[in-house]
Order: C-alpha cells, then structure tokens, then sequence
C-alpha cells in the first residue's frame, strides 16, 4: 500500500463527476464540524496515520492539477477551510476507467453512510460504464432485486433543472426520487414530482429562515447562554455562506 504524504491542497483537484454522492458535493455540516476541530488545534490531523480518519486517496492527473481526489472530499474542504496548506494522502495509480468504482469503494468503508439517492446514481453510472449487474451489486453488497429499486429512483430529465440531485450520465440529465415518491418513477409525472421536491424543500428552508427572523426583529432573551451561542452560531454560518 502505497505511502502517507502530506501534500499542498492547491495541487489537488476534484472532479464530481467521479464522486459518489448524489448531489456532486460536500455536506456542510460535516466540514463545519471538522474544520472546527482543526482550528481549534493547529497541531491536529484528522485524517492520515496520527488522525481517526484515513488519509485522502488522490491519483496523479496530468492536466489542471497534479493530483485529482478520488477519496476525502470532506476531510479536503475542511483542512481548507482550516487554512491549513496541506494534508495527510495517499497516492494511488489508477486508469481513468476505475476512477469511480474506486471512490465508491473507499466510501462504502468509512464515512457518511451511501444514501438510497447516492446508489441510485452508482448504479446508473456503473450500468453506463458497462458494468454487469452482479458486479455492482458485489460492489454495493447488495441483492439483485434491490438494484431494480435503485435503478427505477432515477429519471431522466429533458431539460437542466435546479435540481442538487441531478447528474449527466454520457449526455443523458437524470433526477433521482426520494421515497416515498418513487413509485412516480416510469410514469410521465416523473419528472414534475422531482422537481416538486426540490420546491418543497426551498420552501421549508425559506420557513424557517423567516421564523429566525421574525424572532430576532421580536427581541431574543441574549442573557439565556444556549440562546446567545445559537445565534452567535447562525451569524458565523451567515458570514462564512457569503465568503
């Protein structure tokens, strides 16, 4: 197994086309918390043989960047938003065809636990990559009749939409349904449900942003400590949003 090195974050780049999460991207809790941890300890190592996590697995890449992430999104975004220049990898050499199996492996190990949405998309990908059922269901561990299921939660979509859990398969737009909308799938209400979901859940953020509002125009009590160090939370995650 090839060596832990540390290695700068500007020399790795990443590509979410070989990511194995739905949405393309990062979860922003996660790198909140990580990163607050790393700044709170200027000596910490989160990942790599002195952290609990393992190190990041990147691939030599010959364009952009001279590395390119197969593995660690999280753990990248979070050093980075530590402003620490580098971290703990692991350098791996890997042809471009096994690039997202390989992501989807190392995910399955550690981390944020695959979601019903993020298999859906592993399957779609691996099917249109050529993959044989029986092999990606050896790599998600699962049964053959629970693939179908996955499978059917992905819809394709005509158009671009707005969409976090839309994905470009060899040109084809799809959207993946969330239970329990994903009996909708195959019909011609598909593609309506889908991005009334997306609607729906801008309206709740909307909800309770206005909700914060209203009770901050109201007068908040500031001498209550729990109070006090959720809204001193909220404007942090504010000004860190905007930069």
């Amino acid at each position: 197994m090839p060596k832990t090195q540390q290695l700068p974050i500007d020399k790795i780049g990443y590509d979410p086309a070989f990511y194995p999460r739905v949405n393309g991207r990062e979860d922003w809790m996660t790198v909140y918390r990580y990163s607050e941890s790393l700044t709170a300890d200027a000596k910490l190592q989160l990942c790599g043989p002195n952290g609990d996590s393992p190190p990041v697995v990147v691939r030599r890449h010959k364009w952009d960047h001279p590395y390119m992430l197969v593995d660690g999104l999280h753990r990248m975004r979070a050093y980075y938003r530590a402003k620490r220049d580098s971290l703990p990898c692991r350098v791996e050499r890997l042809p471009e065809s096994k690039w997202f199996a390989r992501s989807v492996e190392l995910n399955l190990t550690h981390g944020l636990v695959l979601s019903a949405g993020d298999k859906s998309w592993i399957a779609v990908k691996l099917t249109h990559d050529g993959w044989q059922d029986d092999q990606i269901c050896g790599l998600l561990k699962i049964r053959s009749s629970l693939l179908e299921k996955f499978r059917a939660r992905a819809v394709k979509i005509k158009s671009a939409g707005k969409g976090k859990r839309e994905r470009q398969v060899n040109g084809d737009r799809y959207t993946f349904l969330k239970p329990p909308l994903d009996q909708f799938a195959g019909t011609a209400t598909a593609e309506r449900v889908a991005a009334n979901q997306d609607t729906m859940v801008g309206r709740t953020v909307i909800q309770i942003l206005d909700s914060a509002i209203q009770l901050l125009q109201n007068g908040v009590d500031m001498s209550n400590e729990e109070v006090r160090e959720r809204v001193d939370r909220l404007a942090k995650l504010v000004t860190d949003a905007k930069t």
